[in-house]
C-alpha cells in the first residue's frame, strides 16, 4: 500500500469509528446509509483493476519522461510539456508522524487525470472521498464498470450521495455534510492523507483566485486536526492549464444554469480526456506546507484560526498560478474591452439581453452566448503592434516580479508568445484575427474573461507585494 493510503483493515477500522462516533448522530440520523459503500472492491476484480491501470501508469511514467528528454538534452521545450514546481516545499516537513491534506483547484474534468502526473512527480497520494453519483447509472442504479474500476484502483472512498434529495432536504444535505466530516477526520487520525477540492466544483469564472477557501472544508480540517494528535499539513496545489478541457461548456453555464456531473457524463468524456490529457500541457505547483496544529496553538480554537488559514491558502494558490501564452494574450485583449466586470457580471448581463430578444437564457446555445458576450463587452477592433504591445507589457512585469511561466515562453518575446496562443493554445477559440487589417476583435466575450481571470489575479497580487 502507497504511503498515505489505508489499507482495508484501516479503512473498515475508519467506517467503524464513525459509526461509533456519537456525533455523527443528529435528529435519529445514522450515517450507515451513507457510508454502506465506503470500501473499494478488494476482489479479484480490483486485482485485475489494479495490474491493468499500473501498465497503464508505467506507460504514462514512460510518455512523461519521453516528454522531457528533449528539453533535458537540448534545452528545448515544447508545447505539451507537462511542468510541476515547488515539490521542494515539501521538504520543510520534519515530523516523523503527519498527514498531509492535499488541497488542488479544481479547474476542469481533467483534474481527474492529474493523479499519474503527481505520482510520477514524487508527491504523495492521499484519499478522495466523492459521491457514489459519479459513477452509478442513474437508471437502474448500477455501477458504470469503467468509472467503478479507476475509483477502486485509485482508492476513492465512496458516500452515497444522492443530489436529488441533498438539494431539496436540509436534513439530509446536514447529515450528508456531517458524514463527510467525519469520514474526512478519521482518515487523518488513522494516519492516512486526503486529497480535495476546497473550491467544491470546478470553476466556471476562473475568477475566484482568492476566495477559493471554501470555510466549510477548512472548518474541517481544523476540527480534523483537534482529534488527531498528528499534524495535519495542508498542501495548496495550484492547476494551470493553457487551454481548459470543455472550457465553452463551463463558461457556459453562468448563463444556462450550474448543471450536476453524474456517471453518464463523465463515462461519456473518458476518451477525449485521454487524448486531452496526453498532448495538452498542464502546470502544478506545490505550494508551502501550512501547518494546521500551528495555527490552533496560535489563534485557539478553529472559528479564530479560520481566517487566517484560508487567507494564506488562498496567498499560496495565487502565487503557483503559471501565466501561459494563452492568459498572457487573453489578459491583454480584455485591456482594451470597455466593459468592466467579471465573467459573472458578464452573464448576468447576457441574461438580461436574451430576455430582451425573447430568448430564454436556460436553453441558449453557447454559439449565442459567445456573440451576445461580445457584443455587450465590447469586440472593438486591436491592432497586432497594439496586442503585441500589451503582451509585452504583461511579460515584463511577470519576469520582473517572479511570476511562473512555462518553459516554452521563459524567454520568448511577446511576439512569439502571440503566435504561441494563436497557433497552439485557445486565442483563436475567443478571438479572431483580420489578417488584411492586421487587427484582432473578440468572438466569445466569456470566453475572453475567463482566460483572463488568473493571470489578473497574479499580476495583481504581485503588483501589491513587498
Amino acid at each position: 500500500m502507497d504511503k498515505g493510503l489505508l489499507d482495508r483493515e484501516q479503512i473498515k477500522a475508519v467506517e467503524l469509528a464513525v459509526l461509533q462516533d456519537k456525533r455523527s448522530f443528529r435528529n435519529g440520523y445514522s450515517p450507515q446509509e451513507d457510508i454502506r459503500s465506503i470500501l473499494p472492491e478488494y476482489g479479484w476484480k480490483r486485482t485485475v483493476a489494479n495490474t491493468v491501470f499500473s501498465a497503464l501508469e508505467e506507460a504514462a511514467f514512460l510518455a512523461l519522461e519521453a516528454q522531457k528528454l528533449p528539453h533535458r538534452l537540448t534545452g528545448f521545450a515544447h508545447y505539451g510539456l507537462k511542468e510541476v514546481s515547488g515539490k521542494e516545499n515539501l521538504e520543510v516537513i520534519t515530523e516523523k508522524e503527519h498527514t498531509l491534506a492535499l488541497l488542488c483547484t479544481h479547474e476542469s474534468e481533467a483534474d481527474y487525470s492529474l493523479g499519474h502526473l503527481l505520482r510520477h512527480e514524487g508527491i504523495p497520494r492521499g484519499h478522495t472521498i466523492a459521491g457514489s453519483n459519479l459513477i452509478t447509472n442513474k437508471k437502474d442504479g448500477s455501477y458504470h464498470g469503467l468509472l467503478k474500476l479507476v475509483f477502486d484502483a485509485d482508492s476513492i472512498l465512496k458516500l452515497e450521495r444522492d443530489l436529488e434529495s441533498i438539494g431539496v432536504d436540509r436534513n439530509r444535505s446536514s447529515n450528508y455534510t456531517l458524514t463527510f466530516n467525519r469520514l474526512f477526520g478519521q482518515i487523518h487520525t488513522m494516519g492516512g492523507n486526503t486529497f480535495g477540492y476546497p473550491s467544491g466544483t470546478r470553476t466556471r469564472t476562473n475568477e475566484d483566485w482568492g476566495k477559493i477557501g471554501d470555510k466549510k472544508y477548512f472548518g474541517m480540517l481544523l476540527r480534523a486536526q483537534e482529534d488527531s494528535d498528528k499534524p495535519i499539513y495542508a498542501i495548496p496545489i495550484t492547476v494551470t492549464y493553457d487551454r481548459v478541457f470543455n472550457a465553452s461548456n463551463l463558461v457556459g453555464q453562468n448563463v444556462t444554469g450550474i448543471k450536476k456531473q453524474d456517471a453518464e457524463e463523465l463515462s461519456s468524456l473518458t476518451l477525449p480526456l485521454l487524448k486531452y490529457s496526453y498532448f495538452s500541457p498542464v502546470y502544478l505547483h506545490v505550494g508551502r506546507p501550512l501547518n494546521i496544529s500551528e495555527y490552533l496553538g496560535t489563534h485557539g480554537h478553529q472559528k479564530r484560526a479560520q481566517p487566517a488559514l484560508i487567507q494564506d491558502f488562498n496567498e499560496e494558490l495565487i502565487k503557483g498560478i503559471y501565466a501561459t501564452p494563452t492568459s498572457f494574450a487573453a489578459s491583454a485583449l480584455k485591456s482594451f474591452m470597455p466593459f468592466d466586470g467579471s465573467v459573472a457580471d458578464l452573464a448576468e448581463e447576457v441574461k438580461k439581453t436574451a430576455e430582451i430578444m425573447s430568448d430564454d437564457p436556460n436553453t441558449l446555445r453557447y454559439s449565442r452566448i459567445a456573440v451576445l458576450s461580445s457584443m455587450i463587452a465590447g469586440n472593438d477592433h486591436v491592432s497586432q503592434h497594439d496586442l503585441v504591445m500589451a503582451i509585452h507589457e504583461r511579460l515584463a512585469l511577470a519576469h520582473a516580479r517572479g511570476i511562473l511561466m512555462p518553459a516554452i515562453i521563459s524567454h520568448a518575446s511577446a511576439s512569439e508568445v502571440l503566435k504561441l496562443a494563436e497557433k497552439r493554445g485557445a486565442l483563436l477559440d475567443f478571438a479572431r484575427y483580420d489578417s488584411e487589417r492586421s487587427e484582432w476583435s473578440a468572438r466569445d466575450g466569456m470566453l475572453t474573461l475567463y482566460y483572463a481571470g488568473a493571470i489578473d489575479k497574479r499580476i495583481e497580487q504581485a503588483l501589491h507585494s513587498t
